[in-house]
């Protein structure tokens, strides 16, 4: 059986042979002279393939690539037909006749067929310039729309030219494949934006603003200002008298976008006397890294406060504090207990000590039911208060005026679930209130000026704080003392004030910060802010920050109510 195979794949092998040779062989005939030809291509690189087929009996072809010279062809017509090549022209194909003992040449050029590139800026008005680079150094510059045809294939570089107003688009690098079309996109931005300034209420006498940047403007009301500059810009609102004044935050504007600065002038509501409003703002919190007098946990930040707010004039005073513990006391039904040892709290099942009566310090008294101040100490700031003392303080005065209360009395006592800054009732200042409070738009270390002593003698700090240098070793009347820029009193002495806060580290810039969301482990430390009558001069300025846990009381420590104005 495998013989068979053999022999049958001879015999195949044979003829096919043979039938080769017939189709390449020339069929001379005898006697005759044989001329020659010759098939050239280029370019001779690429092996352009080709036939050349005799068109006279018997006819034959003869199949190949590249340069050849066909010899002993027998004279006649010969016709050369090319084959295709991909990204070439194809060579027409030709007849030619031989003649005896002669010579013909068929000639085959493949020529490159080029890419297209289409280069479209926009906007079309600007004919914005630019330059093209390619294969064996090609250069080509020109404006506006373009295409250029049968060009190489290869790497190229489209360069944009600059065009005065407008942002330039980022050079573009392709490969041209040939035969085919590359359109390159030039998109210019013009380098202008709309500002939008919306001042409500519209109509306000006084109100308006200021806008700094790249272009200055000033108006007042409603405003929509189209091709501005691009950049940064700050709008300044105007103060107008019992009105809290808007602030907005510096924002930059982008080509081809709009932005919107929004204020709103709220009415300073009528609350007591006593108490400063705060329009919001943005400082810089903390102390800068160069002012030696800093501690390390004082690292300076920038914070955004949005709300405005009410601040106490003063420290909370002894009397202040008796009469609001006396309604709170006689309340039906009661929101605290008392015995001559202690106030306590009452509402949410809470029983937390308030007030450290029996404290040799303490200047406020309760018996038979009547809480009594020292005589002389009235106008004192309240001491031996803790931070549960403080915080229902804010709640007595909120339900004494109808509001609800700020804070839980039981957990961790959260203020407002949580968001100090919507609280309706009065509560303690966060933290970063305090701090912006007392700056009252300084940036120096005390709101009056620089720190020139860190001890006990330092005549900026005498003008405007109670501490080791002048209080003579207890508590003073409050106010007594110059205020600061915004007429906020003891900021700086007197009493070590309880903010709101959870003790913890500063976390950057920030908007409206609330410090911490839980209490610090293992203990429950609240922030205290402010200097205090036997405090060094270096722990009386703005920037210094001090905790103790919330359920201690000290004579050492006081404290202010606000009220967000929402």
């Amino acid at each position: 059986m495998l013989r068979r195979v053999f022999i049958v794949a001879v015999l195949i092998s044979f003829f096919f042979t043979a039938y080769l040779q017939g189709c390449n062989e020339d069929l001379t005939t005898p006697g005759s002279e044989t001329g020659t030809i010759i098939v050239s291509t280029s370019p001779d690189s690429i092996e352009c393939p080709w036939r050349v087929m005799n068109l006279e009996p018997p006819r034959f072809s003869t199949f190949g690539h590249g340069d050849s010279t066909l010899t002993n062809r027998a004279p006649g017509e010969y016709r050369v037909y090319w084959g295709d090549l991909y990204g070439r022209t194809t060579p027409t194909d030709e007849t030619q006749t031989l003649a005896s003992a002669g010579t013909i040449t068929f000639s085959g050029i493949y020529i490159e067929i080029g890419g297209t590139v289409i280069i479209d800026p926009s906007p079309d008005s600007i004919d914005a310039p630019w330059t093209l680079t390619g294969p064996n150094r090609m250069r080509v510059s020109g404006t506006g729309d373009a295409t250029l045809e049968s060009l190489s294939s290869g790497n190229y570089s489209l360069t944009w030219g600059d065009v005065t107003n407008w942002i330039t688009p980022a050079d573009t690098l392709f490969h041209l494949a040939t035969g085919h079309i590359e359109t390159i996109d030039g998109n210019y931005v013009e380098e202008i934006g709309t500002i939008v300034i919306n001042q409500m209420p519209g109509f306000l006498d006084g109100a308006g603003w200021s806008l700094s940047g790249p272009q200055t403007e000033s108006g007042s009301g409603a405003v929509t200002l189209a091709a501005m500059p691009i950049g940064e810009y700050t709008l300044t609102w105007n103060a107008v008298n019992d009105y809290f004044k808007p602030w907005s935050p510096a924002q930059a504007l982008v080509a081809g976008e709009t932005i919107a600065f929004a204020g709103t002038y709220l009415p300073v509501a009528p609350l007591q006397a006593d108490y400063v409003a705060i329009s919001p703002g943005i400082f810089a919190m903390g102390s800068p890294e160069n002012d030696p007098a800093a501690y390390s946990d004082e690292v300076q930040h920038e914070v955004i406060l949005t709300t405005p707010f009410y601040m106490q004039r003063t420290e909370v005073t002894n009397q202040q504090y008796a009469d609001l513990a006396q309604w709170a006391y006689n309340h039906d039904p009661p929101l605290v207990s008392a015995t001559g040892s202690s106030l306590s709290d009452a509402l949410d099942g809470s029983t937390q000590e308030l007030l450290d009566l029996d404290d040799s310090d303490c200047e406020i008294s309760f018996a038979d039911g009547v809480f009594t101040v020292d005589a002389g100490r009235e106008n004192h700031p309240v001491i031996e208060v803790s931070w549960f003392g403080s915080a229902s303080y804010c709640d007595w005065l909120s339900l004494r005026a109808g509001l609800p209360r700020a804070y839980e009395h039981h957990g961790n006592w959260l203020c407002n679930g949580g968001d100090p800054y919507n609280a309706l009732g009065y509560r303690l200042p966060t933290e970063a209130e305090w701090e912006y409070a007392c700056r009252a738009g300084s940036t120096t270390s005390l709101a009056n000026g620089p720190l020139t002593n860190m001890n006990c003698n330092d005549p900026v700090l005498d003008n405007i704080g109670w501490y080791c240098g002048n209080a003579d070793d207890w508590t003073h009347l409050v106010g007594l003392l110059s205020g600061n820029n915004w007429d906020l009193h003891d900021m700086h002495g007197n009493l070590k004030e309880w903010c709101n806060d959870w003790r913890g580290d500063y976390s950057g810039d920030a908007i409206n910060p609330a410090g911490p969301p839980e209490p610090p482990v293992p203990d429950t430390s609240r922030r205290l802010r402010g200097g205090d009558w036997e405090a060094y001069a270096r722990n009386c300025r703005s920037a210094v920050r001090a905790s103790d846990s919330q359920d201690n009381t000290s004579r050492a420590y006081g404290f202010r109510p606000v009220r967000s104005a929402n």
